[in-house]
C-alpha cells in the first residue's frame, strides 16, 4: 500500500514580486504527478484564491489529487472554515504524513490542534517555513524585525 502523504498550503494569494516557494511548491507537485510512476499517494491541499493564483502562472496544471477548499468572502471566517475543512480531510484521507507548508502566526491555533491529534490520526506531521528575510533580520535591533 503507498503512503498518503499531503502538501498543505493556503492563504498565499499573491504571487507579484516573487513567489518563487510558492511557485517551487507546485513545480514539485507537476513534476512529481507526471513522472507516472508512484511510489507515495500525493495530495495537494489549497484554497480556491491560491490555487486560482498558481494556475495564473502556469503551476498545478494536473488535477488529479488537488483538493480545493472554498473560500469564504469574510476574512475572518475564511480562515477558521478553512482550517476546519482541512481537519475534517484530515481524518478523512487518513493520511500517512501531512506537510505544510509556509503557516503564518495565524496557524498557530491550527498548528497546535494538528500536532495534538496526529497520533489520532495516525499522521506525522512537518512543516517547511521558507523566508529569505529571516538571515537579515534574525538578531534586528527593532523589535519588529526580530526572530531571536
Amino acid at each position: 500500500m503507498r503512503k498518503k502523504i499531503a502538501f498543505i498550503f493556503i492563504s498565499h494569494h499573491d504571487l507579484t514580486g516573487g513567489g518563487g516557494a510558492e511557485r517551487f511548491l507546485a513545480q514539485s507537485f507537476d513534476s512529481y504527478k507526471n513522472l507516472g510512476s508512484f511510489d507515495f499517494n500525493l495530495y495537494f491541499i489549497t484554497d480556491e484564491y491560491t490555487c486560482r493564483n498558481l494556475r495564473s502562472v502556469g503551476k498545478l496544471k494536473t488535477r488529479d489529487n488537488i483538493i480545493i477548499i472554498k473560500n469564504e468572502k469574510n476574512v475572518i471566517l475564511n480562515e477558521v472554515f478553512l482550517q476546519i475543512r482541512i481537519i475534517k480531510l484530515l481524518f478523512k484521507l487518513k493520511l500517512d504524513l501531512i506537510h505544510i507548508w509556509m503557516p503564518s502566526s495565524r496557524y498557530l491555533p491550527f498548528l497546535i490542534f494538528i500536532n495534538q491529534i496526529k497520533r489520532t490520526i495516525k499522521s506525522k506531521l512537518a512543516i517547511n517555513i521558507v523566508d529569505c528575510s529571516v538571515a537579515h533580520y534574525y538578531l534586528g535591533k527593532n523589535k519588529t524585525d526580530h526572530y531571536g
